[in-house]
């Protein structure tokens, strides 16, 4: 089964139920909806793309793949988020956890 795209618009019926009001909301919250969904647009891309099947190790902006920053590649930077994070998780393992 292939992936499925969706319009990010709310649906909104026009019935003698709906006042004109209701309507005008709905509309103006449909851009933080879409908001929303562009977020999650380059991880479900990710996650779904036939192509990708496979890879990784790739930077995604936006749904195309980018290069990292020169900060991001920087293997000494990366060493110490390592430890960083090796650290915190026994420190983290070593602490009472709550019941």
């Amino acid at each position: 089964m292939g992936s499925r795209g969706v319009y990010p618009l709310p649906s909104i019926p026009l019935t003698a139920g709906w006042s004109t009001l209701r309507w005008a909301v709905a509309l103006l919250r449909a851009p933080a909806l879409t908001a929303k969904q562009q977020g999650a647009a380059t991880t479900v891309y990710c996650a779904v793309a036939p192509e990708l099947e496979g890879l990784g190790g790739m930077y995604f902006n936006n749904c195309f793949r980018c290069l990292p920053s020169p900060e991001a590649q920087d293997l000494s930077t990366a060493l110490s988020l390592w430890e960083l994070s090796e650290r915190l998780i026994q420190e983290r393992s070593l602490s009472p956890q709550p019941v």
